[in-house]
């Protein structure tokens, strides 16, 4: 799990509670779908009254005592809130952006590219970035001005 490293301690939840919590979240939402080498995968944004949880493939969640994500911290355009990955070598990296961003272009490690757009979820807004270690991301505004990039781990 990485957890935003700006979020205060006391705002996040155990990684285990994501689990306890989807039974009773009151709302779902499917915030990435695709298929890997290693098969179909879906990534979930949990939010109830308790906080939000993000859930997915390769084990990868987290959970935190907020009802708007965003709210965790300055996250500016973009923030990887989770990571994870599976027995294929895939990694799932969940990233929260602004409401400036656009789209989410990846570069992968073999020069090809895809292009995400943001999924609302509860008040944030989430892309999910499912690549090969070595992978990257830029988040772009709708006038393609670059406001924030990261990696693949």
């Amino acid at each position: 799990l990485l957890a935003d490293p700006h979020a205060p301690a006391e705002s996040r939840l155990d990684a285990s509670a994501a689990a306890e919590f989807s039974e009773f979240a009151p709302a779902s939402y499917l915030i990435g779908t695709g298929v890997t080498p290693g098969g179909r995968w879906s990534e979930r944004a949990y939010v109830g009254p308790w906080g939000t949880c993000i859930g997915g493939p390769g084990g990868g969640r987290g959970c935190w005592r907020t009802t708007r994500l965003a709210t965790l911290s300055n996250v500016g355009a973009a923030s990887p809130v989770t990571n994870s990955s599976d027995q294929d070598g895939t990694w799932f990296v969940v990233v929260a952006v602004a409401p400036s961003v656009s789209y989410v272009a990846v570069t992968r490690a073999d020069g090809s590219t895809i292009r995400l757009r943001p999924v609302p979820a509860g008040g944030a807004r989430f892309c999910v970035v499912a690549s090969p270690k070595g992978s990257r991301w830029v988040a772009y505004s709708a006038a393609g001005a670059k406001l924030a990039s990261g990696g693949v781990p």
